[in-house]
């Protein structure tokens, strides 16, 4: 178990950086260089794991508070699309609900 704990944080978080950046790189359009956004998510994983496991339970918390967030945001968004609730002369200015 030990061994595998290692290998964890040697190999797979530093990978899961680097992808983590290079899909934000993506939505920036190659404007910033990926190293920034690594060395983001580097500085704030370790200023969590200073904390603890008080800093790992706040920061699961506010993260699951983002995920259910905007999960009802999008079931909202989706009912009054449906609804036709969409700006004028787009798919969804008028009512689909029964399409």
């Amino acid at each position: 178990m030990g061994w595998n704990y290692f290998l964890q944080w040697v190999f797979i978080l530093p990978f899961e950086i680097v992808v983590a950046s290079f899909t934000i790189n993506y939505w920036t359009e190659g404007t910033l260089s990926p190293a920034i956004f690594m060395a983001v998510f580097l500085v704030a994983l370790i200023i969590i794991c200073v904390f603890g496991t008080l800093g790992y339970a706040e920061e699961e918390f506010w993260s699951s508070f983002l995920k259910l967030s905007a999960i009802i945001t999008f079931l909202i968004i989706g009912t009054v699309l449906v609804c036709g609730g969409g700006p004028k002369g787009y798919r969804y200015d008028t009512f689909w609900g029964d399409r």
